[in-house]
């Protein structure tokens, strides 16, 4: 489950930053009947609302993007796609004054319409640090790399990693030195490329290089219409970079630091209990998991987390517990069903358990079809 959970986190990358190729309204119409007949699947969900934004249909898309937030609170995409809708901004009529002579001028206010996009693009970022979160903002890339600029992200979002990252390297050698906020842009790429291929040491010595850079000169953070990146978010993607290619101990010690700078970070507590469970070190997954849960307790899924991690570790009666409350919190959750189940049999609780499957069976997006297999094959063997 943690391998499939970081398998989908990678598998939204990169991700569309206009909302892509026109549907046709029997697409359309086949995605709806999808997202009916499994309810509960956020990636359903998901690819309704992309096919409504394609066809500019805002509120639809707004509508099930939230249903599949809903569903699962940790699907990053969701929130990512919900920052990039437009929304209506206040915008007043100002009368100035320039040597004498009056102009009026449209003022477009920061309000709480972009802080809630930026809002939800930070979320998006933290809970997938590998997400393509748009081009640049005007004037990060002058215009005389904009052509190589612009067939870099061509070949990137056309997932030609390679060829994005050779183009990369090559402006990389051309403009450094001459503008950082192009080596800034130019680094931040190839090291998403080195990732998509499977180079996270090549990636992490680019970011490195940014998070030292952004440390040192304010101006060449990189800046992308929703969001902004800080020394400590490029320390929590190369956190994530270490956590994939399988540098535990690297990967521990950077979420902590992080945690030590930003007690609120809540994904790192995620983070850190997906390693401590891959090294079956149960008694600090546990408690990273708790921890996650006190930092953000308005998130049913980090107790679904929670209790999952409990019945993984053996400690059933706690798990049991755990899960009950994920699913009163969130019914939609159906994998908290399948772990309960698992729980429920491990505490001589057939009867139980057989209700708890069921449940499952019932409820759980098709696409499940490990667990939904499990959860017959025990159903066949409760007498």
């Amino acid at each position: 489950m943690l391998r499939c959970r970081l398998s989908l986190l990678l598998l939204f990358c990169p991700m569309l930053t206009a909302f892509g190729a026109a549907q046709t309204p029997n697409d359309v119409a086949n995605l709806a009947l999808r997202a009916r007949a499994d309810s509960n699947d956020p990636m359903a969900h998901f690819a309704l609302a992309v096919a409504y934004l394609e066809r500019k249909q805002y509120a639809d898309g707004e509508v099930v993007l939230n249903e599949a937030i809903a569903i699962d609170p940790q699907f990053a995409p969701g929130y990512f796609y919900l920052s990039a809708i437009p929304r209506k901004r206040s915008v007043q009529r100002m009368r100035v004054n320039v040597g004498g002579t009056p102009f009026e001028i449209l003022v477009f206010g920061n309000d709480s319409v972009s802080r809630e996009s930026r809002r939800l693009a930070r979320i998006a970022f933290y809970l997938n640090p590998l997400l393509d979160l748009g081009r640049p903002g005007p004037g990060v890339v002058p215009l005389a790399w904009k052509g190589g600029a612009d067939q870099a992200m061509d070949d990137f979002r056309a997932r030609r990693f390679q060829e994005a990252r050779n183009r990369l390297s090559d402006l990389i050698s051309r403009s450094e030195g001459k503008s950082d906020s192009v080596a800034t842009v130019f680094l931040w790429y190839r090291a998403l490329c080195a990732a998509r291929l499977s180079r996270f040491d090549d990636a992490i010595k680019d970011l490195d290089r940014l998070r030292l850079r952004a440390g040192h000169d304010d101006a060449s953070q990189m800046m992308f219409a929703r969001t902004w990146f800080s020394p400590d978010d490029y320390g929590f993607v190369i956190a994530f970079l270490h956590q994939l290619a399988g540098h535990r101990e690297d990967a521990v010690r950077a979420y902590q630091e992080l945690l030590e700078r930003n007690i609120g970070l809540y994904t790192a507590h995620i983070r850190l209990a997906e390693l401590h469970e891959q090294a079956q070190d149960w008694p600090r997954a546990v408690a990273e998991r708790q921890r996650a849960v006190e930092t953000n307790p308005d998130d049913p899924s980090l107790v679904y987390d929670l209790g999952a991690t409990l019945q993984r570790a053996g400690r059933n009666a706690e798990a049991a517990e755990a899960l009950q409350r994920a699913i009163q919190l969130n019914p939609r959750e159906t994998r908290a069903y399948h772990a309960l189940g698992l729980a429920q049999l491990a505490l001589d609780r057939p009867a139980d358990a057989r209700t708890t499957f069921e449940q499952f069976i019932a409820l759980a997006p098709s696409r499940y079809q490990s667990q939904l297999f499990d959860a017959r094959w025990r159903l066949a063997q409760i007498q």
